[in-house]
């Protein structure tokens, strides 16, 4: 929360933002940090292939599988055996798994998939995000043991709720879903560890993403579908009110989309005439003021934007 951190097509990490519990990755010293910094505890390691940002910590992953995390641990958030107050100001490698394929950042909690496509979680737990039946704080990588009825593609973590999306192209949530977003019409107000089918989406789904309180995916008919909170207008319908089934966002009909990236704490601003040609536009002018900072081949990965939508001919 409040923070960022991008990699460049080095594999260098950087990043800037708040750092009241050493989710910088360097030690706390009261002050905004609005200069992307290079984290230096992983040079002559091996090369950092993707990042994530959860509410007071941060992760990176490894080109051979290790997840590293920093920041935070009143929770369990760091994955790394026990919770306290104690921050961490530098890489702590997270053990119990084999390679780790793919992760994702909660608000308090995370998700690995490891190459041999076997689901962890740790963190916090009280709705259930971890998709297990204890309402308490995990501190270390524990399998969720669901037995889905083909293999997981992809992750995605909200603030308390967690989404996969299997081979055979069905969509399965659990965790927290008072505002709908976890898809399900009935019982919304309920919150449950075990992972729970959406239906009503048609098309094959190709990609997933958690918001805070609300949830999004892609389908191969280039439809956008969203559900859950819409207090702030996340959903994109021009309305206010949240949804507990898939909704198909006609706003944007006609573009093709190729990725979608929510930030967890800073939903879909009430601008409802925000064209995804002008955000296209804000992010060209942020890119521009970080490779000033950073170097001029810098590929990066925006965590704390409100909602991006990237176009392609």
């Amino acid at each position: 929360m409040f923070h960022s951190i991008a990699i460049t097509s080095k594999h260098q990490i950087y990043i800037w933002g708040y750092n009241d519990y050493g989710q910088l990755g360097r030690p706390i010293n009261g002050e905004t940090n609005w200069i992307p910094t290079q984290i230096t505890s992983f040079l002559g390691k091996n090369r950092i292939i993707d990042i994530g940002c959860g509410n007071y910590f941060s992760m990176a992953l490894t080109n051979d599988g290790l997840l590293y995390s920093w920041g935070i641990n009143g929770n369990g958030e760091l994955g790394i055996g026990y919770t306290g107050s104690t921050t961490q100001l530098g890489p702590q490698r997270i053990v119990g798994m084999s390679k780790v394929r793919k992760f994702c950042c909660g608000g308090y909690h995370s998700l690995a998939l490891t190459e041999e496509g076997e689901l962890y979680g740790w963190g916090y737990n009280v709705y259930g995000q971890l998709g297990i039946e204890r309402q308490n704080a995990i501190p270390r990588p524990t399998k969720i043991n669901h037995p889905f009825p083909s293999k997981i593609e992809q992750i995605s973590c909200g603030c308390f709720h967690s989404m996969v999306l299997l081979s055979d192209g069905s969509l399965y949530t659990w965790g927290q879903n008072e505002y709908g977003q976890g898809g399900i019409a009935n019982n919304t107000s309920s919150s449950k560890a075990i992972p729970k089918k959406v239906n009503g989406i048609p098309g094959r789904i190709i990609q997933i993403k958690c918001g805070k309180f609300h949830s999004m995916v892609i389908t191969d008919n280039d439809d956008l579908y969203c559900w859950g909170n819409n207090l702030k207008g996340e959903l994109g319908d021009k309305t206010f009110l949240s949804k507990s089934k898939p909704q198909k966002m006609t706003y944007l009909e006609g573009i093709k989309k190729r990725f979608i990236m929510i930030d967890l704490f800073y939903d879909w601003p009430q601008t409802h005439n925000l064209l995804p040609k002008k955000i296209q536009q804000l992010l060209e002018e942020i890119l521009i003021i970080l490779k000033a900072y950073i170097s001029k081949d810098v590929t990066f990965y925006f965590l704390t934007i409100f909602f991006q939508i990237y176009q392609y001919k």
